[in-house]
């Protein structure tokens, strides 16, 4: 399972709680969680835990925001 990142909130400490049906992720400082994330079990039998469903969904991030394609300065002059 991947490492968990801080928290992007507050930069805390995360940690996952599960139990016998679920699994989220919760930071130990602000709160802030996942959905609890249950097994998926794929058309081809694979089952995806549901410990890496929530702790993927704790690391990722919103990208970067985009700076505009172009420069408004020399389109109003």
């Amino acid at each position: 399972m991947e490492e968990l990142k801080p928290c992007p909130f507050c930069g805390g400490e995360a940690w996952q709680e599960v139990n016998s049906k679920k699994a989220w992720t919760r930071c130990a400082q602000c709160g802030a969680t996942t959905a609890g994330f249950q097994d998926f079990h794929n058309t081809d039998g694979s089952i995806i835990d549901r410990r890496v469903m929530a702790a993927g969904a704790w690391n990722r991030r919103a990208a970067p925001e985009n700076k505009a394609l172009t420069n408004f300065g020399s389109i109003t002059s």
